[in-house]
């Protein structure tokens, strides 16, 4: 039975942990042998010509009219829209009817072109069910993320899940039948791939000012639940001890918090100790974690975060938010803190300074035992695809 995995637009490497998940499971599913009676291809706007599985172009505006126009403009994107409005108009049933396709399987979270043809849901997380009231979860996104939640994903045939904590979480806010859930285990993005030369570290490492192992890392988007103001309270009690010179480092795109972020900063008096480098490529993002002291997931927002999973991979020693996905993740290896208090984050700093090697060998185990991986996520994907093919054969 064919499954179409629904590449729809372009990824956009600026979204951060979500892109970076996303352009790896693709490479991840068309690289995989999956059972017999399973067939996967791919759905997409526009060829791709960088996969060795099948791609199903499933535009229904002629292709030459996009390449007259810059990829990612306005008029790009408007396009691209009444491209997707034609498709919802025919029904996905009409739009594939040429092909073989069973069952759609979207990646992406909150997203279903089409409830009415057999199809695999995602979800990453339930935040704005679970999480406090931050801006950007009680946006006007809200309506729709609730109207996904509740109206769409129960009609799912199959929703993957990036942990057992994101299950029994979802189940907590979603009155939908445990059987429908499967886990497919989050793995690290590309990053944990790409392996620097030291002559490369070195060069990168001098260019920012920093020294090795005396500066702590935290990569997240400048949204409000990251947390960094927690963060930014606790450095500042650290930097009260601190007799050799650590910074802290942050990287991530601006989603409307930063220029906030930066004035707390100069209110603390750290701002020559704090180092904002927006969004930055893949290699300096290994290249800061092969180095750092530790990394620092500051976030209220769970139940799993990808940069855990990334640094445990190359590594490099965590100190957490206690949230149930990271306790999951990384077990007794990582130092865990509640995120609403600055002490514990900053008693949680001093901790990994002064027994980083514990940590660094605690985690090298935990990584060795950890689900949290490629190969672990790849097999689960494939027993959750066969699952979807004994449900869907049952009608022509």
């Amino acid at each position: 039975m064919k499954i179409g995995v629904w590449l729809g637009s372009d990824i956009v490497d600026t979204e951060g942990g979500a892109a970076s998940y996303q352009n790896r499971l693709i490479r991840l599913i068309d690289n995989y042998t999956f059972s017999e009676g399973v067939e996967v291809c791919f759905l997409s706007f526009f060829p791709q010509r960088n996969l060795s599985k099948e791609v199903i172009r499933i535009s229904q505006i002629p292709y030459f009219i996009y390449r007259l126009i810059a990829r990612g403009s306005f008029l790009f994107r408007a396009i691209n829209k009444i491209d997707r409005s034609i498709m919802s108009v025919r029904g996905l049933k009409n739009v594939l009817a040429h092909t073989d396709v069973k069952v759609v399987y979207y990646i992406s979270q909150t997203f279903c072109q089409d409830v009415n043809f057999p199809f695999i849901a995602t979800n990453w997380d339930i935040g704005y069910k679970s999480t406090q009231a931050f801006p950007e979860i009680i946006n006007k996104y809200y309506e729709g993320r609730d109207y996904f939640y509740m109206s769409v994903l129960p009609r799912s045939l199959k929703i993957v899940c990036e942990s057992e904590t994101g299950k029994k979480e979802l189940l907590k806010y979603i009155n939908v039948g445990e059987h429908k859930i499967g886990v497919m285990p989050m793995f690290a993005g590309m990053v944990s791939s790409i392996q620097p030369t030291q002559e490369q570290m070195r060069a990168a490492l001098e260019g920012l000012g920093l020294f090795h192992y005396r500066y702590f890392y935290y990569p997240a988007q400048f949204w409000a639940h990251k947390n960094h103001v927690g963060l930014l309270q606790a450095f500042e009690k650290f930097k009260e001890n601190d007799s050799e010179g650590y910074k802290l480092v942050l990287s991530g795109s601006d989603k409307g918090n930063l220029s906030y972020i930066r004035e707390k900063v100069r209110e603390l008096g750290i701002d020559q100790d704090v180092l904002f480098l927006g969004f930055i490529s893949t290699e300096m993002v290994s290249t800061l974690y092969l180095n750092a002291t530790c990394l620092v997931m500051a976030s209220h927002f769970g139940p799993t975060n990808m940069p855990p999973i990334e640094a445990m991979e190359l590594g490099c020693p965590v100190a957490c938010s206690d949230l149930g996905g990271h306790r999951e993740i990384l077990g007794d290896s990582a130092v865990y803190f509640n995120s609403y208090d600055s002490e514990s984050m900053y008693k949680a700093l001093n901790e990994i300074v002064s027994n980083r090697q514990v940590y660094v060998e605690k985690i090298r185990l935990q990584r060795e035992k950890t689900k949290f991986n490629a190969a672990f996520a790849m097999s689960s994907l494939n027993e959750i695809l066969k699952e979807v093919v004994g449900i869907r054969q049952n009608w022509a």
